[in-house]
């Protein structure tokens, strides 16, 4: 087949897309009809065993923009002059099948609802918020979207999967709204899975949006007292797993611990930043008795992180590490978010700009520099397009990335395999 071809037709399916072409081209026996970059239409006759890729790459599916106008849209929060891809709304059912996206539902047409049900196209990440329609539509800054209810009975009567998210907007889906939100979503046990509740994100770029509150310790203790591990047990009886999965933002602003592994059960909404704490404790704490390996070893390191993940290291991890491998000195940097604001202190949104800028005004320096492997994207590149290496280059001091296994950063670390 030749290169730059357009693929028309599978079997006389039309196929229109990534997922089209997953469906169609399962068989054994296949007629692929493609137009040359000529205009030339040509038909292959392919016999393949199964299992067998045929062989086909394709360009990206164009992304299917999001038409909301959501208050508390963090990409309306971003400043000027960053990468053209920071500023995509994304409001694709097919990222959300396939990247697990969280999307409100609200593009999605009778046709993609069909198509969905009859690809099964499971599980689903669904921006809910809230289930009073006309909050639903101030908060997402549509006149008229179909009910995010009817929507979920479409898919739950056809078996599809889905994990909801609510972001937490004091004064609007809290307290009552919040309660009423998630006992019409347990309707959908089994089939909705996780709710996940996660505090909004407020940074400094907010001029002319909307004015919101953010969610402060009151609000957090609030939250936890109703949905925290008292309610999840309630959620439990009878069923196998939890329901309602609260951020772990939400525990460290207010200095508590988070919960234990079993309120998490598999981490449904772990990439939601819910469970990433205590599955970082647990394999340290499974794994810390591999620092004797190193313990002879000498080496100063510096962690770099965002303040609120600082206490945890500085009064759990480090002291451990202290213990076990003490020729290993660690110093925790908690850098501040000058591109975003103070109020933004997750280490994910963290630039290179603003680690440089806070390791240079430190008297004492450190032979290396380990950041935290969620403040770079899948090319490598931090919110600012710094990398890893120009971050070194910067300040003339090795810089590695560090894992979600902080025993296995320090081994790597300490053998200088990074």
């Amino acid at each position: 087949m030749p290169a730059e071809s357009k693929l028309m037709a599978i079997n006389r399916h039309i196929i229109r897309d990534a997922l089209d072409y997953a469906f169609h081209s399962a068989d054994e026996e296949l007629e692929i009809l493609i137009e040359c970059s000529s205009g030339e239409s040509r038909i292959f006759e392919v016999h393949r065993e199964s299992g067998d890729d045929i062989g086909m790459e394709f360009a990206p599916d164009k992304i299917r923009c999001c038409g909301n106008k959501c208050i508390f849209c963090f990409i309306d929060q971003l400043p000027q002059g960053l990468r053209p891809s920071l500023y995509i709304k994304d409001e694709d059912y097919r990222l959300s099948f396939l990247g697990g996206n969280f999307i409100t539902l609200t593009s999605v047409t009778e046709s993609d609802l069909k198509r969905i049900i009859r690809y099964h196209l499971s599980p689903l990440y669904v921006s809910v918020h809230t289930t009073n329609e006309e909050l639903r539509k101030s908060m997402l800054g549509r006149k008229k979207i179909r009910p995010v209810l009817e929507t979920l009975t479409d898919l739950a009567e056809a078996e599809i999967e889905i994990h909801a998210q609510i972001v937490l907007c004091p004064g609007y889906n809290d307290g009552d709204e919040l309660e009423r939100t998630i006992s019409e979503l347990e309707t959908f046990r089994p089939f909705l899975k996780s709710v996940g509740i996660v505090p909004v994100g407020l940074s400094s770029h907010r001029a002319k949006l909307p004015i919101l509150r953010s969610v402060d310790r009151d609000a957090a203790e609030r939250t936890i007292a109703s949905f925290g591990p008292a309610r999840q047990r309630q959620f439990r009886l009878g069923k196998k797993d939890g329901f309602v999965y609260l951020a772990d933002e939400l525990f460290l602003m207010i200095g508590a611990q988070v919960p234990e592994v079993g309120y998490y059960d598999n981490y449904p909404q772990y990439e939601n930043g819910i469970g990433m704490v205590r599955s970082l404790l647990d394999d340290f704490e499974e794994c810390k008795q591999e620092l004797s390996a190193i313990s002879d070893r000498r080496l100063e390191m510096t962690f770099i992180t965002g303040k609120l993940m600082m206490p945890v290291l500085n009064q759990i991890v480090i002291p451990e590490i202290n213990n076990l491998a003490a020729n290993i000195f660690i110093r925790v940097l908690p850098v501040g978010n000058r591109l975003l604001g103070d109020s933004i202190t997750v280490s994910g949104l963290l630039s290179g700009n603003d680690i440089i800028n806070s390791y240079a005004e430190q008297k004492v320096k450190s032979g290396l520099i380990i950041l935290p492997p969620n403040c770079i994207n899948t090319n490598g590149l931090l919110l600012d397009d710094h990398t890893p290496n120009s971050i070194a280059q910067r300040l003339r001091t090795a810089v590695s990335l560090g894992t979600y296994n902080i025993v296995e950063t320090l081994v790597k670390a300490v053998e200088g395999i990074n």
